[in-house]
């Protein structure tokens, strides 16, 4: 036998491990997460994107005023017809010194776990419609309502499975 019909047989042997691998793990991920759909469907499932100026606890009012008057402009031209989408890409592509700023959607998460005060404005806020500018423990934020499900998408928990998985 030569040397490499030997490595072609070991490689394909190796191949034929790992295809098996991959297998397993597919199923066990879809196993745990067939398993946590019983947990998973004890709430409402949201998906949310925010704008938000982060106030830090012992901030001065000259910040707290900056930051309120920040996210009224950005309020504002929310309402003349700005797209809270290319809002956001233009805030998270920015760099303020001043102000310490944020804009992202957030993955899908358990109504649950959100802070109370980013709940209560789910109970006035339309889907795909944006919020007036509030105030919550970690600054003023005005958020998006992109989705309701009664489950995660398996898409957006198989990152979280597959790191449980190797912690087994």
């Amino acid at each position: 036998i030569s040397f490499r019909s030997q490595l072609a047989y070991l490689n394909s042997q190796l191949l034929k491990r790992q295809a098996v691998n991959d297998q397993k793990e597919l199923l066990e991920k879809q196993h745990l997460y067939a398993a946590n759909q019983q947990r998973m469907q004890s709430t409402q499932w949201i998906k949310l994107a925010h704008i938000s100026v982060r106030i830090p606890q012992h901030a001065d009012g000259n910040y707290e005023r900056q930051a309120k008057s920040w996210i009224d402009s950005v309020y504002l031209a929310l309402q003349r017809g700005a797209d809270f989408d290319q809002l956001m890409k233009k805030i998270h592509a920015s760099t303020r010194k001043d102000l310490q700023v944020s804009a992202e959607v957030m993955p899908w998460l358990p109504v649950d776990l959100h802070l109370n005060e980013w709940k209560s404005q789910l109970s006035t806020l339309q889907r795909q419609r944006f919020s007036t500018p509030f105030y919550s423990p970690k600054g003023i934020h005005i958020m998006k309502w992109i989705g309701q499900q009664s489950t995660a998408p398996y898409e957006d928990v198989a990152d979280e499975l597959t790191f449980r998985l190797e912690k087994k």
